[in-house]
């Protein structure tokens, strides 16, 4: 009974008064749970793109609390084709929260890619760092499931990444790794026919 006043008291001033900020918490340390997941999901299907722009939201706490959320759902292949439909709009989000104004794309690289992606002027890479974090970490667990990979190299995630990498400094390391790592998943050799008859 006394959880969520405790709970509510380690939050900074500014959020304790918002219910969303410290529910979104626990619905992020309950999606570990695989047979919560499946229940918290079946709930919350018709309401993915409202929480997907939580990414985005000018509160620090609602971003981290959504991007665990969404990160943790991620973790089971089986929601990959749910979660990265356009109805969810959570890639499209996810991409939102990674472009910065620093990034030069061409009209060949915009081509196909979210509209998020074309209006950069103001934007800076989403904070804290560990945010950006999170927001590759989720893009990657989508590359598990070839259909997403498709997805994500349809979307243009290659030159996001191409970009991201040229803005980060050295002592980005971790970020730096999980965009290496994207970069091998969406640049595999794949054919299809042979990766539908597994």
């Amino acid at each position: 009974e006394g959880a969520v006043p405790d709970f509510s008291a380690a939050l900074p001033e500014s959020d304790r008064r918002d219910a969303l900020c410290w529910t979104g918490y626990i619905l992020m340390n309950l999606c570990q749970l695989e047979e919560v997941r499946k229940e918290i999901l079946g709930a919350l299907l018709p309401a993915l793109s409202r929480l997907a722009r939580m990414v985005n939201h000018a509160c620090t706490t609602r971003r981290v609390a959504a991007l665990g959320f969404i990160k943790n759902c991620l973790i089971d292949t089986k929601t990959h084709a749910s979660l990265s439909s356009d109805d969810a709009a959570i890639i499209h989000n996810l991409f939102q929260a990674l472009m910065d104004e620093r990034f030069a794309f061409d009209e060949e690289d915009l081509t196909g890619m979210p509209e998020v992606c074309r209006v950069r002027t103001g934007q800076v890479l989403i904070s804290p760092p560990s945010c950006a974090e999170t927001t590759l970490e989720a893009l990657l667990l989508l590359c598990s499931s070839f259909q997403q990979r498709q997805q994500l190299r349809d979307l243009k995630l290659y030159p996001v990444m191409r970009e991201l990498d040229k803005v980060l400094d050295e002592s980005q390391e971790r970020m730096k790794d999980l965009v290496l790592s994207l970069v091998d998943m969406l640049i595999r050799d794949e054919d299809p026919a042979r990766v539908a008859a597994k």
